[in-house]
C-alpha cells in the first residue's frame, strides 16, 4: 500500500470530521476564478487555501459546526471563494480589481466570463444609439384615416 499513499494525500482530520476534502473544493474554487478570468492562475494557491480551512477548522468550534452542519460545503465554498480574493488583493495582483464584489464576500462568479462581458460591453458602445420612438395612439390614427 505503499504506492497509494504516494498518490494520494493523507486523510486529514477535517475530512474524517466533515467528509469534505478541502483540496478539492479548493481545486473547484480556482477552476471557477480560472473559466471567469480565462487565465492561470498560481498553483499553489489551492494549498494555501485548504490549509487556512486546516487551520481555521482546528481552532475555531463556531466555525467546525457550520462547516459540518448540512449545509457545510456550500459554507466552505463561500469562505474560500473569500480567502481567494483576499490572496489575491495580497500578492497585489490585478485580478483582484476585477473580481465582482458579490465574490470577495463568498457568492459565486457569473456564468459568463470576464473577456466575454468586455467584448459585449464594447458591442454595446459601438451600437448606434436607437431612436426614440412615440408611443402608436390609435385616437390619433383614426382621426387622420378617417373619411366623412
Amino acid at each position: 500500500m505503499k504506492q497509494c499513499e504516494a498518490i494520494y494525500p493523507p486523510v486529514t482530520r477535517f475530512e474524517r470530521r466533515t467528509s469534505h476534502c478541502p483540496l478539492y473544493v479548493a481545486l473547484f474554487i480556482l477552476d471557477e476564478a480560472r473559466n471567469y478570468f480565462w487565465t492561470e492562475l498560481p498553483p499553489d494557491l489551492a494549498d494555501e487555501l485548504a490549509q487556512k480551512a486546516e487551520i481555521v477548522f482546528a481552532g475555531n468550534a463556531r466555525w467546525r459546526k457550520k462547516i459540518q452542519g448540512r449545509r457545510g460545503r456550500a459554507y466552505l465554498e463561500m469562505f474560500m471563494r473569500h480567502w481567494l480574493a483576499s490572496a489575491l488583493f495580497q500578492r497585489k495582483s490585478p485580478l483582484f480589481r476585477q473580481l465582482p464584489p458579490e465574490f470577495k464576500i463568498g457568492k459565486p462568479l457569473p456564468i459568463i466570463s470576464l473577456p466575454r462581458q468586455l467584448a459585449m460591453e464594447k458591442e454595446e458602445r459601438m451600437r448606434p444609439a436607437k431612436i426614440p420612438q412615440q408611443p402608436f395612439n390609435a385616437h390619433r390614427w383614426a382621426d387622420l384615416h378617417c373619411v366623412v
